[in-house]
């Protein structure tokens, strides 16, 4: 038996985008009021994001992968970049990218001056989706990007945090969080350009989902309706796994800090679910209102009674008549 989706999600949006340094971003906002979070800040043609990282070139070339190793070096994959981009000049004849060392893809908007290239670490996805959409949008926005895929995990988690770098990350998760991260907004999903191969708006963050046994509603209504509840944002995801890294107490002080959110998760114990109806808890005699509600729960109605709705000044619950 399939399982069954509860709520809207816990609550955080997964984002896959383009992933800043806060420091690097901070540093670019303080200094000359320029707000990496946002794609427009990064048009060569009126900014200039690279002083505020390291040169491609610093990089180990030992860390990377070559472009002829990688869906660079693919003409399929670079044709579907050509066909939105319109950037023939960044092909080799036989369709697979140019990288002048081997290694980086320079953007059309710094090719000529490849020191205001940005260095921006793509992915190790296997289908290189994440590559086609820097590509499309470093082309599209006039964004400065030196594209580069690593060699191979290890060195996607260790580049950023031994170098001023852009990259590609999936968000909330462990990698980067000392570096509190700020993801590049891009605008917002046109889900008919993605069907068609067109990448250059921002990919639609995926919500993640609560999943229950089918038979769960009917067997323990509340545990169904306190997940249901239970929702957490962004924010509050990030916070909790900063925290995890200093301690594993970090859900113990957050359910401390913040008793006034998860407190309206908690279901009425005395909102019967149909097949359900009020019970006296400690005698276990079925009850006909909530007159008593702080002796009241729900119990599952026995053979020969029927559960009737009732609405009260509390709501709509049941009875097992």
């Amino acid at each position: 038996m399939a399982p069954q989706i509860v709520g809207n999600g816990i609550g955080y949006e997964a984002i896959s985008s383009l992933h800043v340094d806060q420091a690097v971003a901070e540093a670019a906002l303080r200094d000359s009021g320029l707000p990496l979070a946002f794609y427009q800040s990064w048009n060569a043609s009126w900014f200039d994001p690279s002083v505020y990282f390291d040169n491609y070139t610093e990089i180990p070339t030992s860390s990377l992968a070559r472009c002829n190793e990688t869906w660079l070096g693919d003409a399929n994959f670079m044709a579907d970049y050509v066909t939105v981009s319109g950037d023939h000049e960044g092909l080799h004849p036989d369709g697979t990218a140019v990288c002048p060392d081997g290694f980086w893809f320079l953007a059309p908007s710094c090719r000529a001056n490849p020191s205001r290239c940005v260095p921006s670490i793509a992915s190790v996805t296997p289908r290189g989706r994440d590559i086609q959409q820097m590509l499309q949008k470093s082309a599209a926005f006039d964004m400065p990007l030196a594209i580069s895929r690593p060699i191979d995990e290890s060195a996607r988690l260790a580049l950023p945090h031994n170098f001023r770098v852009a990259f590609w990350n999936l968000a909330p998760g462990l990698n980067f969080l000392p570096m509190r991260m700020v993801a590049v907004q891009f605008p917002p999903q046109d889900n008919v350009a993605w069907a068609q191969g067109d990448l250059r708006t921002m990919f639609a963050g995926s919500l993640s989902e609560k999943l229950v046994s089918r038979d769960l509603s009917v067997l323990a209504p509340p545990v169904v309706e306190l997940l249901t509840n239970f929702e957490v944002s962004n924010a509050v995801t990030d916070q909790l796994l900063f925290d995890l890294v200093d301690s594993n107490q970090s859900m113990c002080q957050w359910l401390l800090s913040n008793r006034a959110i998860w407190s309206s998760w908690i279901p009425d114990e005395t909102q019967c679910s149909p097949g359900f109806g009020l019970h006296y808890i400690s005698g276990g005699e079925y009850a006909a209102s909530r007159e008593d509600l702080d002796l009241l729960g729900c119990k599952a109605c026995s053979s020969g009674r029927y559960s009737e709705q009732l609405f009260d000044q509390r709501g709509y619950t049941h009875t097992c008549d």
